[in-house]
């Protein structure tokens, strides 16, 4: 599966207008942002609704049938798909990154050059 993939697709508003969605697949989970056109950024999504996941679904599908994706990233989905629909949690949280660097503290970097 490839790492880093962006997929954006928009949907028509009741009272007018479209509604734009991108989801972002970084290798181990998706982020979700959206906007509208009267907006200037796209906020993100912390926990996206199922009509959300199901959009991704169909977009992905469209692009599988094209052969413009690989089945395993929307085997992906439909299993978070299925996590979403039962109640429970569709992604795990994200890590934490680590506040420093260990290695660089036990082996810092030596200068190369005169002595």
């Amino acid at each position: 599966m490839t790492k880093n993939q962006v997929h954006e697709w928009h949907e028509t508003r009741p009272e007018g207008g479209k509604h734009y969605f991108r989801a972002h697949f970084d290798g181990k989970r998706w982020n979700f942002s959206h906007t509208t056109p009267e907006d200037v950024d796209w906020p993100v999504m912390e926990e996206p609704e199922l009509d959300v996941w199901e959009a991704l679904r169909d977009v992905l599908f469209r692009k599988y049938q094209r052969k413009r994706l690989n089945y395993k990233l929307l085997e992906s989905v439909d299993q978070i798909l299925a996590r979403v629909r039962a109640g429970e949690v569709a992604q795990p949280a994200p890590k934490a990154e680590p506040q420093n660097d260990l290695k660089r503290e036990r082996f810092p970097q030596r200068r190369r050059g005169g002595r």
